[in-house]
């Protein structure tokens, strides 16, 4: 389902569409049976979308490119500040998550990974985002260089975040124990909106067919999975495997 970006749009605009188009994509998966890679197939069209959507994206369509939130983000391999800050997902991206992480790691790197997702959930118990980010709980799939050793399939808000200021992201994690309000990062807002949008057009798709469609903490929920191979089946079905 290709969107369409026009010179009128606002950032408000392009969010909605992607909202809608995202709920519409979920809803014709899932029409189509629930299958054990219904989870991969969800999240695998929720990635392209987002990235057909932002393709289409330039300041050579746009009007006014301020309107739309449009600069080039400055993030780059091996830089990790942001990746300090609670991080909420659907079932289908802890899902894909999972399986790529036993289709692509020998073993010895998986009982790592579980005994890092242990400390972190243990750690990130009853925590809220402010005082998440201030416990500077590093995400378990950051490997020894600071980089994502899952990027091909890292969620949705890890996609939608970004920024412009290199300094500031330094300022953010420096003043990690003030309200997120103190401590923002300018960002590209197309970026951000269409991958927000993204997410949460999913979960609404997910909600139809009376699917659990949040969880908020990632270290949590992969924990979860790595320790009971039903939930997927069960999440299937409808149940709230999650809590």
């Amino acid at each position: 389902m290709e969107i369409q970006v026009t010179r009128n749009d606002s950032l408000e605009m392009l969010q909605a569409k992607v909202l809608s188009s995202m709920r519409s994509i979920a809803q014709n998966i899932l029409a189509a049976g629930k299958q054990p890679e219904t989870p991969e197939q969800l999240f695998a069209a929720a990635i392209r979308l987002g990235d057909k959507t932002l393709a289409g994206i330039s300041p050579t369509v746009l009007e006014d490119p301020d309107k739309i939130g449009w600069s080039v983000p400055i993030c780059k391999s091996g830089c990790h500040y942001c990746c300090y800050e609670q991080v909420n997902v659907t079932p289908p991206e802890v899902f894909t998550i999972e399986t790529y992480i036993k289709n692509h790691w020998p073993d010895d790197r998986q009982r790592s990974l579980r005994k890092r997702l242990q400390s972190a959930a243990a750690k990130a118990q009853n925590l809220g985002q402010n005082t998440y980010y201030k416990a500077r709980i590093a995400c378990p799939l950051l490997n020894a260089q600071g980089m994502c050793s899952i990027y091909e399939v890292r969620p949705l808000m890890c996609r939608a975040y970004n920024s412009l200021d290199l300094k500031r992201c330094e300022r953010a994690a420096k003043l990690a124990h003030k309200p997120v309000r103190e401590r923002g990062v300018p960002a590209n807002g197309s970026v951000h909106g269409v991958f927000n949008g993204v997410y949460s057009g999913l979960r609404k798709g997910l909600e139809v067919e009376q699917l659990q469609s949040h969880l908020p903490m990632l270290v949590v929920a992969l924990q979860l999975v790595f320790d009971d191979a039903t939930l997927k089946d069960r999440w299937l079905k409808g149940d709230r495997v999650f809590g």
